[in-house]
């Protein structure tokens, strides 16, 4: 019972929160009894090892354009400088052009294609595309099907655009 009053609480919170607009583009924070996380969009808490597991569904962060090339640019960069937080990374949609030669970004993703943590790209997306996939040992292609039963084991999911 008094769980269910905590879960009640939550929402109630959570429903205040998006009511009030108390919430921006750029930032969610999300508060329970034991953690203060701040997120990024498209950032997924992985609840079972801590680790983040990030959603990449473009080449470009916010706008399709090279200042929005530039930012993701950055992202890729601290990520690469944290890369013992993270997990793994799913590629979807216009995401699996990271993958490609010819993209600017290519380099600083192949930084991160390199590290320790797995690769997960969309095989439709690969098709649509025509992105040549590398099979490695820390990265798998999988169909979005299966990318979104696993997406949805994810505990915490916030995307925001």
């Amino acid at each position: 019972m008094k769980n269910k009053e905590n879960q009640s609480n939550n929402l109630e919170s959570y429903a205040d929160l998006y009511s009030t607009g108390a919430t921006s583009a750029s930032t969610t924070v999300v508060e329970d009894q034991e953690t203060n996380l701040n997120l990024f969009p498209d950032l997924i808490l992985d609840d079972s090892n801590g680790n983040l597991t990030i959603v990449i569904n473009h080449d470009y962060y916010s706008t399709d354009s090279e200042h929005g090339r530039e930012l993701l640019g950055a992202f890729l960069d601290i990520l690469a400088d944290e890369f013992s937080k993270v997990s793994r990374i799913f590629l979807i949609d216009k995401g699996v052009k990271l993958l490609d030669p010819n993209n600017k970004l290519y380099a600083a993703f192949k930084a991160l294609d390199d590290l320790e943590f797995s690769i997960v790209c969309c095989r439709e997306s690969i098709d649509e595309y025509e992105i040549e996939f590398n099979k490695k040992n820390n990265n798998e292609l999988l169909s979005m099907h299966d990318i979104a039963l696993e997406l949805m084991s994810v505990p915490y999911l916030f995307t925001l655009s």
